[in-house]
């Protein structure tokens, strides 16, 4: 586990050239908390969020454990509360 959050770019690209994909801050997703889902050879479909104040995290942050670093860890978390090692991630298009 880490001691703190890591800046962005702060370590070198995975085979695909992304950076920061694991353990620096938990990601919220467009995606409802299903305890249980998905299932071993399921599909993993996008669920509408609902209203019951519950969201999905994927990935680990800093002061995780190695097992919830993992891109398959899902989690939930309630909203509205202000955590420091949950985040989103932001995609940017450069402009030619």
């Amino acid at each position: 586990m880490g001691e703190r959050l890591a800046w962005v770019g702060s370590y070198r690209p995975n085979a695909w050239g992304l950076r920061d994909m694991h353990g620096n801050v938990a990601e919220v997703v467009a995606d409802h908390y299903v305890a249980g889902q998905p299932r071993p050879g399921g599909k993993d479909p996008l669920v509408r969020v609902k209203k019951d104040g519950r969201n999905q995290i994927r990935g680990g942050a800093w002061c995780s454990t190695a097992e919830y670093c993992e891109s398959t860890f899902r989690g939930s978390l309630v909203g509205g509360v202000k955590y420091n090692h949950i985040g989103f991630r932001i995609v940017l298009k450069k402009v030619k």
